[in-house]
């Protein structure tokens, strides 16, 4: 999770992000991730980068899948990085995955790094998303990939009625109790408000050049998976 100008507030929650995540989702972000990973689609040897990466969950989760390939997670927030660290230790992987606090804005990679960036709800986070993006796009090599999953409720049916209604009553509540940061969790909902509509991403995505751009839209529109490539 990218957490510009609230880094603060994402590592006071570190500890319970997990538990809560799985709690608050009914395991679904599990699931999401996991077409992810699924959907990158790596080489024997690829480099992926985990932008936003949080706790790690997908940064394991792409090491454990492609077992030649490369990760490197990146994140504002310190405190998720501990226990990202631990994780990634726990796991064995600590030779294969390399964390690093870095703001998505100012990448400290080099032009072309990275086979593949992915980013799991951390897109609307970002502070500048036009920037973030083209800064995405600059360490992607030629005819690498950009994977982005967000939160992507409709406002008209009826499973983005109860959605809506569950994001701002039952997760404050829930997540503020739990986590002890209420904030974070009043934040999570006007996030989500207060982000791009689907076909919204898909132009900010053309707009930084990207080309092949495609959305699979996952558990009835909740959330959805965007793919992209860079122009070789």
């Amino acid at each position: 999770m990218e957490a510009t100008g609230n880094g603060d507030m994402f590592s006071r929650i570190a500890r319970s992000y997990d538990a809560l995540n799985r709690l608050l989702s009914l395991g679904s972000d599990l699931r999401w991730r996991r077409i992810l990973v699924r959907r990158t689609a790596a080489l024997p040897g690829a480099r992926l980068l985990d932008a936003c990466a949080g706790t790690a969950e997908l940064a394991i989760g792409l090491a454990t899948s492609y077992p030649e390939a490369s990760v490197v997670g990146v994140d504002a927030s310190e405190g998720m990085l501990a226990i990202a660290r631990r994780k990634v230790r726990e796991k064995g992987l600590a030779g294969r995955i390399a964390l690093l606090q870095a703001d998505v804005l100012q990448l400290p990679f080099p032009d072309c790094a990275f086979d593949a960036a992915v980013v799991a709800f951390g897109l609307r986070n970002i502070s500048d998303r036009q920037r973030g993006v083209r800064e995405l796009v600059r360490v992607v090599r030629p005819g690498g990939r950009l994977l982005v999953l967000e939160f992507a409720p409709p406002a008209s049916s009826f499973s983005g009625v109860l959605f809506w209604f569950y994001l701002s009553r039952v997760i404050p509540a829930i997540g503020g109790f739990v986590s002890g940061e209420p904030r974070a969790y009043r934040y999570l909902h006007a996030s989500v408000v207060g982000f791009l509509k689907p076909a919204e991403v898909v132009s900010l995505l053309h707009g930084q050049g990207l080309r092949a751009v495609r959305t699979l839209p996952l558990t009835a529109g909740i959330a959805c998976l965007f793919t992209a490539e860079r122009p070789s």
